[in-house]
């Protein structure tokens, strides 16, 4: 009896961090958490005052909630795993660079190793990213249709993403 009890807690307690079937719920709740956080800032961008703050914070744990999408997406995508592996590394510098400098080196790819089929993951980083670089240099009702474009793009790849995913 006492060996059951154990097996039965470790299937139902510990164990589950191994699971197939966990890992994928815990990826689904990730994606699901992307969305949700993307929705967020396109509501801030429908406001007539959108808080730059809020936008910045709901971005920065996007990319945080992308990371393991992009890991994911190299089991679907394999050619695609020193370019989703370079756009990891690039991740800090995302912080100081443009939207110009995001688009050209992250969306365009122009900085990452070449490889076919990546771009959805790429995206998913890209836009995001865009956003809160252009946010950072202050928002002004010329501006927000621009950004809800480009988020209303990175829910998109994610949602087209979330249909590839075992």
């Amino acid at each position: 009896m006492k060996k059951l009890v154990v097996a039965v807690f470790f299937v139902l307690g510990f164990g589950m961090g191994n699971h197939p079937l966990y890992a994928e719920e815990s990826l689904s709740e990730t994606i699901d958490q992307y969305l949700g956080k993307a929705r967020g800032v396109l509501n801030q961008l429908a406001l007539g005052s959108p808080d730059r703050n809020l936008i910045d914070g709901e971005i920065t744990a996007m990319l945080d909630l992308a990371k393991p999408v992009l890991k994911a997406y190299v089991g679907i995508r394999p050619q695609c795993q020193l370019q989703l592996e370079r756009v990891l590394e690039l991740m800090p510098e995302l912080e100081t660079w443009g939207p110009q400098e995001i688009r050209k080196q992250i969306e365009a790819a122009q900085g990452l190793p070449q490889a076919e089929g990546c771009y959805p993951a790429r995206d998913i980083i890209a836009h995001p990213a865009i956003v809160r670089a252009l946010v950072r240099q202050g928002i002004d009702p010329s501006r927000q249709a621009r950004l809800a474009r480009e988020m209303d793009e990175a829910v998109e790849h994610m949602e087209e993403i979330r249909l590839l995913l075992p």
